[in-house]
């Protein structure tokens, strides 16, 4: 992992401000993207190309955000667009702010992994990295806070009969161990 990945990172970003945000409510970007759409390379925005230079990249970057809040100042919240990529379904202004929220949060934690395994820094701040001390089995969680999690049907993912691995019940808690569910 390199500052190349990073940079994919803030491009592809930057890329899906502009589709979700200019494609989908028929507001085009000044700028075509050969690397997204048909014809372009499988995922060819994750990852900065050879001749393109950070400055160029995260300029990209703030002109789509610019675009976007154009786009969001314009537009009510129900506005209807399109979403080819999705089969061309129907969505609204707010069903799309919801997902890129979700989709830059989710690569802002990429960039986070991928920043720590270039410098080995992590959490806030150096003095204070605000991360919980480490337990004698090398997690975050204790012995005793496993025993506690659910085996219950509420914590089985979608579509599965036995509790997954380690007892964690991510897609109900957060992802974090959380308060014992009376089974």
């Amino acid at each position: 992992m390199d500052l190349a990945d990073l940079l994919g990172l803030v491009k592809h970003s930057a890329a899906m401000e502009i589709l979700y945000f200019g494609v989908v409510f028929g507001r085009p970007f000044k700028q075509d993207l050969p690397y997204v759409g048909d014809g372009a390379e499988a995922n060819a925005d994750m990852w900065a190309a050879p001749d393109e230079t950070r400055e160029e990249i995260v300029d990209l970057y703030r002109r789509a955000i610019a675009h976007a809040d154009t786009t969001i100042e314009a537009l009510a919240l129900d506005e209807a667009g399109r979403v080819p990529w999705w089969g061309d379904a129907a969505v609204t202004l707010h069903h799309v702010l919801v997902h890129v929220v979700a989709e830059t949060q989710r690569h802002a934690g990429h960039a986070d992994i991928v920043r720590e395994l270039i410098d080995g820094a992590a959490g806030l701040l150096p003095r204070n990295d605000n991360l919980p001390p480490p337990t004698s089995h090398g997690g975050w969680t204790t012995a005793s806070e496993w025993s506690r999690l659910p085996s219950t049907p509420a914590c089985r993912p979608p579509g599965r009969r036995r509790v997954v691995a380690r007892r964690r019940c991510p897609w109900r808690l957060g992802g974090r161990p959380g308060p014992s569910v009376p089974g």
